[in-house]
């Protein structure tokens, strides 16, 4: 309709413009006329633009409606599946009540039951009480038998009693017969110590006999000794270290040692006899150290050696006049710590030339 109004209009002012052009009379007016239907067409405008808005409106509210009246449908949906779902519920609990009610019959019927036979258990326990009662007649007779027994029992204690008298008059006679053993006892026991006393004083000499031989042995020994010519020869088995200035090494593996004047626990050679010795000593300083000894004859140094790196043993050999009971040893000469050499390649030895 209102496109229909625009062509109309449009004819319309093509017409008019067709005229003004055809007559250019009435300049002025034709102008006016011009701008009243530019007007006329731009109020025209606008109001068919409101009528579209207006239209919009009513579509979109349309729209709503639509919307609305599909969730009112979907609402009477849900109501009817809950309508069904109840009545399914109603359905559900009326065959449980009856269920119920059954289960009450059963419970009921079993009662009448019970009363039954709590009847007859009562029956029982009538029958029951008329035994107890027979049995309380026999228990009773029981009784008057314990009494007799239990007088029966009495004359028996009096008797024990008497029995006891005579056991402790027995008992005493034995006692009497333990003083006497014990006064034998120690009678033996006095003569047994005079008699250990004397295999002890006996004992004791025999002892003191058995030291006097010992003593001659060692007199025969030692003359033996001292008639012999000392000789030894020991070497050293583990290495020995010198953390101290004048400690003594003690060669361990002694291979010989006649006359025994060698003591390897001291590393100390004792003359047994006087004259003249030879002592050789070899020491073999540890790898990549030197070792500084002495020999030494009582407690002064006779003859000094040195080791150099354990490149070489170093031997000292000496002879020396002695005494019996001069010692003879190798100590260490210096205040730093040291190390010999063992393995058997550092050695001791010493013998006896003449007197």
């Amino acid at each position: 309709m209102f496109v229909v109004a625009l062509m109309v209009l449009y004819v319309y002012v093509n017409e008019r413009r067709m005229r003004t052009i055809s007559s250019k009379v009435n300049h002025d007016r034709t102008e006016q006329n011009i701008i009243q239907i530019n007007d006329e067409l731009h109020r025209r405008g606008t109001e068919i633009n409101l009528m579209k808005e207006e239209l919009k409106s009513t579509i979109t509210e349309l729209t709503q409606v639509k919307v609305d009246l599909k969730s009112t449908e979907n609402k009477l949906n849900e109501m009817e599946l809950d309508l069904e779902s109840t009545k399914t519920e109603l359905k559900l609990d009326l065959e449980s009540t009856k269920n119920e009610l059954t289960l009450v019959k059963v419970d009921f019927e079993s009662t009448i039951n019970e009363f039954k036979q709590v009847k007859v258990d009562l029956e029982s326990t009538k029958i029951e009480l008329k035994q107890v009662k027979v049995d309380l007649e026999s228990t009773k007779n029981d009784l008057k038998q314990v009494k007799v027994d239990l007088k029966s029992t009495k004359n028996e204690l009096q008797q024990v009693y008497v029995d006891l008298e005579s056991t402790r008059n027995a008992l005493e006679q034995i006692k009497v017969e333990l003083v006497s053993t014990r006064e034998q006892i120690n009678i033996l026991r006095k003569e047994m110590m005079e008699k250990d006393n004397v295999h002890r004083k006996e004992t004791d000499q025999i002892r003191a006999d058995v030291n006097a031989l010992r003593k001659e042995i060692k007199k025969i020994k030692k003359a033996a000794c001292a008639t012999g010519k000392p000789a030894f020869f020991a070497a050293l088995t583990p290495h020995f270290p010198l953390p101290r200035i004048d400690d003594v090494i003690k060669f361990d593996d002694v291979r010989v040692n006649r006359g025994g004047a060698y003591d390897p626990s001291t590393g100390v050679f004792t003359a047994t006899v006087q004259g003249l010795f030879n002592f050789t000593c070899s020491i073999l300083s540890n790898h990549g150290s030197t070792c500084h000894y002495q020999l030494n004859k009582n407690a002064q140094p006779y003859v000094l050696g040195y080791s150099h790196q354990g490149a070489d043993a170093s031997p000292i050999s000496s002879i020396i006049e002695l005494k019996v009971g001069d010692r003879v040893f190798i100590k260490h000469r210096v205040t730093a710590s040291e190390v010999v050499f063992g393995a058997a390649h550092t050695s001791f030895s010493g013998y006896f030339i003449h007197e």
